[in-house]
């Protein structure tokens, strides 16, 4: 069964705000589970159901650094890790955008009818 919470956390993974978008095409790209994600970030799985909600940091320096500690020290994950998979997942999005604009918004997580 999943919480509300968790629900929405998933649904945040379609939309780039998010960090759960990045976050699901870095997981993706590493064929990581959501214990593995977690586990990468150094987070538990109701942690990183959270982080998934904050928005996703500004790409532009100094902004970005400053966005990517916040998140970092306030849900005490690995800076350096939640670094790499935020840009490897944004990188990743892009490509497939890029690639098949219709093969991206497919690739993404079905919503399931209530």
């Amino acid at each position: 069964m999943t919480t509300s919470l968790e629900g929405l956390a998933e649904r945040a993974q379609r939309d780039p705000f998010f960090l759960g978008c990045p976050l699901y095409w870095f997981a993706r790209s590493e064929a990581l589970t959501d214990e593995g994600l977690a586990e990468y970030l150094g987070c538990t799985r109701e942690t990183l159901v959270k982080v998934r909600l904050c928005a996703t940091p500004e790409p532009r320096p100094p902004a970005f650094g400053r966005d990517v500690a916040m998140i970092a020290q306030r849900f005490s994950l690995d800076e350096a890790a939640l670094t790499k998979a935020v840009r490897r997942g944004t990188v990743v999005l892009q490509m497939q955008a890029a690639a098949n604009p219709l093969l991206a918004a497919r690739d993404r997580p079905n919503e399931e009818s209530s």
